[in-house]
């Protein structure tokens, strides 16, 4: 079963020469390609852009079913924090937003432009009077199409020694079978470490993706913001999750050791409002 689950993961590669950093920040290849990382002084910030190459068959229906993504923030004093952001699928009409603080969105849609297929999925981790995380997921549903936030918020009951940021080994998403149509078809996890004997958070449900319109290797957009003595961003290049058949393997592994400390799951209409700044 370990070997065929191996044999439908790809691995993606960084684009050493195309991956940047915003405020001066340096992203240090260690092993190039592989294995990367950025330093950050106190209260320092940076949005990270890595790009990534990588085998993947099919070109259209490409049974990309999902991604796993190694990261993690050594720094887990007050005030800092750690957003990872992915645009899954093709179309649309988007504008970046670098250095936009915790609460603004990395991309966010052109004012008036008609939604396509893609959509926004954000990761954040966070320390508020506890450990926190929350997923928001800009998306076009509906007939006809309209943008609608869905935001899922947890207050996760760590239990180890080392600050959840730090503990991270990876966050996953995926999906657990092809998905054509609005329902929750798919979700967000992150493995943690450290002492914790809890490892797998199950931190969000968000819509499945038609793997169509998902044929290369994946994008990440990091933001990271650095506490009183910062710290450091630390990436493995991210594995591609394809499909046995129309399925994935990876809910069914998951599912049985999951741990769920969802607080609250609000889907609204998305507005247009001035973005958040530092």
């Amino acid at each position: 079963m370990a070997h065929t689950v191996m044999m439908h993961q790809a691995r993606t590669y960084w684009l050493t020469s195309s991956c940047t950093a915003t405020n001066g920040v340096t992203i240090n290849h260690v092993v190039p390609g592989l294995y990367c990382d950025a330093r950050l002084g106190a209260n320092e910030h940076t949005s990270l852009t890595m790009c990534t190459t990588g085998v993947v068959g099919g070109g259209n229906y490409s049974k990309i079913m999902g991604y796993s993504l190694p990261v993690r923030n050594s720094g887990d004093t007050p005030g800092a924090w750690f957003k990872v952001s992915m645009l899954i699928g093709a179309g649309g009409e988007w504008t970046e937003y670098p250095d936009a603080g915790m609460d603004g969105f990395r991309f966010r849609p052109v004012s008036g432009s008609a939604p396509s297929i893609a959509r926004l999925v954000e990761v954040t981790l966070y320390y508020q009077e506890g450990y926190r995380a929350r997923v928001r997921e800009l998306i076009g549903v509906g007939n006809p199409r309209h943008y609608v936030v869905r935001t899922t918020t947890s207050a996760i009951n760590y239990d180890s020694n080392t600050g959840l940021m730090a503990g991270a080994y990876r966050l996953v998403i995926a999906q657990s079978e092809q998905s054509y149509s609005d329902t929750l078809a798919a979700g967000v996890w992150l493995m943690i470490g450290g002492a914790a004997n809890d490892t797998v958070l199950k931190l969000a449900d968000i819509r499945g993706w038609d793997t169509y319109h998902v044929s290369s290797g994946p994008m990440l957009y990091l933001d990271v913001q650095s506490g009183e003595y910062g710290c450091v961003a630390q990436l493995e290049s991210p594995t591609i999750l394809n499909g046995i058949g129309n399925n994935t393997y990876v809910r069914y592994g998951l599912e049985p050791y999951q741990r769920s400390w969802i607080t609250t799951e609000t889907e609204e209409p998305y507005t247009d409002p001035e973005q958040p700044t530092e």
